[in-house]
């Protein structure tokens, strides 16, 4: 019968030193990625923050008056209010526009 010894548990090493640099270089490859995006792309991705606000977008009701035996529903225009921070902007500087949709 084959003796048990604690040596035979041994990880292989240079399968841990290959694991070890893939995960290093991995969490490398990331770090690098991160700081394009941070700090070598901040500005197109501001620039698309700034313009990523609340538009209002008109939908007409697809159906007319509802009826049951009384008035359920009408398909009367609504207005909605939104804004961006152009809007609000131009709003404290005092140029501001006031347009209807």
């Amino acid at each position: 019968m084959p003796s048990w010894n604690v040596n035979d548990q041994k990880v292989p090493q240079g399968r841990l030193s290959l694991f070890s640099y893939l995960s290093a270089f991995f969490v490398v490859l990331l770090l690098i990625g991160f700081w394009k995006l941070q700090v070598m792309q901040s500005e197109h991705f501001s620039d698309l923050a700034e313009k990523n606000g609340i538009r209002a977008i008109s939908i007409i009701a697809p159906r007319g008056v509802m009826l049951n035996g009384r008035n359920i529903a009408n398909a009367l225009g609504r207005r909605s209010l939104g804004s961006s921070r152009r809007c609000i902007r131009s709003l404290a500087s005092g140029n501001a526009e006031i347009t209807s949709a």
